[in-house]
């Protein structure tokens, strides 16, 4: 099964909008309401939300689209994620700043 072109363009702008939702959160809490609503509204953008837009995505595109985008996602994701090999030095320094707030607490 084959989804449209248009179809499969709404349903990643709907993914999109609703993972990019969780950057409203710093104007949500420099705004002027109360400290409640400020509360609320940040728990809805940074749980709720993001939720929703990959329930509405998997609705759009149904199980084979939204397969499809996570493939392309997971592709992209692979291709700059960082390698899995680390030099002697860095894995040193990676074990000297792990440690460093631990000996800072003891």
């Amino acid at each position: 099964m084959t989804i449209s072109r248009l179809r499969f363009n709404i349903g990643i702008l709907v993914f999109v909008v609703g993972q990019a939702t969780t950057l409203l959160i710093p104007f949500v809490t420099s705004s002027t309401l109360p400290a409640e609503w400020k509360t609320v509204l940040s728990g809805i953008l940074f749980f709720v939300t993001p939720q929703l837009g990959i329930f509405l995505t998997i609705i759009i595109l149904g199980k084979p689209g939204y397969e499809r985008l996570k493939a392309i996602v997971f592709r992209w994701v692979k291709k700059h994620a960082v390698s899995h090999r680390v030099s002697q030095n860095r894995y040193r320094i990676g074990i000297i700043l792990f440690l460093i707030p631990i000996l800072f607490i003891i």
